[in-house]
């Protein structure tokens, strides 16, 4: 990534930052909203404000948290401006031994109607985890929450999850 500094508002130098961070923020903007064309709303408003609030960050080498944040911050903007929340489902459940495609495809959607009905903060914290794969020192900058605060609420959010799954789904065993 090219080093920012106070002189380097230069549009190129952002279209180099978007382009090295669209996949990653567009996937958690979607996984938020669950629409595409949200999603590239939330992540035009997250660059905009980048763009226009880059002199507030003050450690450069955080860039890409600070525009993550920025990023979970719009999504959740926008949602509250339309009052809906959707969920993205799986865009691959890790396949099981002894599963077949139909119990998969099944299992994709029984998880998506489990997420659906979680908090929002619970929706939040799951999807920066396991769609985005973020550590909880990275969750707890983006969140501006401390690391044990992230550490209890993905304890939560997953105990929430099974909790959900296993009343409707009693038959299934989830590690834990």
């Amino acid at each position: 990534m090219p080093p920012l500094d106070q002189d380097s508002h230069s549009l190129e130098i952002f279209q180099i930052l978007f382009e090295q961070s669209y996949g990653k923020l567009f996937r958690i903007a979607y996984a938020i909203t669950g629409d595409r064309n949200q999603s590239k709303d939330v992540i035009q408003q997250a660059f905009l404000k980048a763009y226009s609030k880059i002199d507030q960050l003050k450690d450069k080498t955080k860039y890409v948290t600070w525009i993550t944040s920025i990023t979970v911050h719009e999504a959740h903007n926008i949602i509250r401006a339309n009052k809906i929340r959707k969920v993205i489902p799986f865009s691959e459940v890790s396949h099981r031994r002894g599963h077949s495609f139909e119990n998969e495809f099944l299992l994709k959607d029984e998880v998506t109607r489990v997420l659906n009905q979680l908090s929002q903060n619970d929706l939040e914290i799951l999807t920066l985890r396991y769609f985005s794969e973020l550590s909880l020192e990275e969750i707890s900058q983006i969140l501006n929450i401390s690391k044990g605060t992230a550490k209890t609420r993905l304890h939560r959010a997953r105990t929430n999850f099974r909790e959900i799954f296993l009343r409707d789904n009693p038959e299934e065993v989830l590690g834990g």
